[in-house]
């Protein structure tokens, strides 16, 4: 990438350049100079390899999608299994949270999650209408989830709205952000989400009293 950037800008206007360096820069998950590429391959009226580029583009976004729908899977069955090894594979250094239980140590951060109050346990996190878009460095996955708790013989269940945020770093994608929210109008077979905030914040104010 570094060589084909240095050739173009000492000797512009070679579209094989400009084809070979968005290839690359996809290969790095560096959509921005791909998609640079492939405007400069339009306004040269290059329209074998900008329809080549924009298959090409295409397919990655497809299996960014691909991947992220896998990657949402395995971190739901991490979260649900309490498996803070696998989820720090996840979350990278500079991982911020801004969840329902926040707390000062990372590790309980992780190991509690944004759900999980003391006294209850997961049965499962139903994930749902999960979205993908990319902006820059960052992809953006956006959907809903589904809680059920138990806390003692007491099914608890709750849906709830996610964005986690990724970046490519240290070689692998890397969740640096997460925003939870209740959502209270949308009835779910158990328990009411509003029910069920209700119960958590009054076990995190129990919590603290303690």
């Amino acid at each position: 990438m570094a060589a084909l950037s240095s050739a173009l800008k000492l000797e512009a206007g070679h579209p094989e350049w400009m084809f070979n360096l968005a290839v690359l820069a996809l290969r790095f998950n560096r959509r921005k100079v791909a998609e640079q590429q492939l405007s400069e391959l339009k306004k040269m009226r290059r329209v074998e390899l900008a329809g080549k580029l924009t298959v090409t583009l295409g397919g990655y976004d497809e299996a960014l999608v691909r991947l992220f729908e896998r990657k949402e899977f395995e971190f739901t069955q991490a979260l649900v299994s309490n498996d803070a090894k696998v989820l720090e594979r996840f979350l990278s250094d500079d991982y911020s949270f801004s969840g329902f239980n926040r707390t000062s140590s990372r590790e309980r951060e992780i190991k509690r999650s944004s759900l999980l109050f003391p006294g209850a346990e997961f049965e499962s996190i139903t994930p749902r209408s999960i979205k993908v878009r990319q902006l820059d460095e960052e992809v953006f996955v956006t959907g809903e989830m589904t809680v059920h708790t138990i806390r003692g013989a007491q099914p608890m269940c709750g849906r709830f709205s996610y964005e986690r945020v990724y970046r490519y770093e240290q070689k692998r994608w890397q969740i640096v952000s997460e925003r939870i929210e209740p959502l209270y109008k949308k009835s779910i077979d158990c328990d009411s989400t509003s029910n069920y905030v209700k119960q958590l914040q009054a076990e995190n104010r129990r919590s603290k009293g303690n």
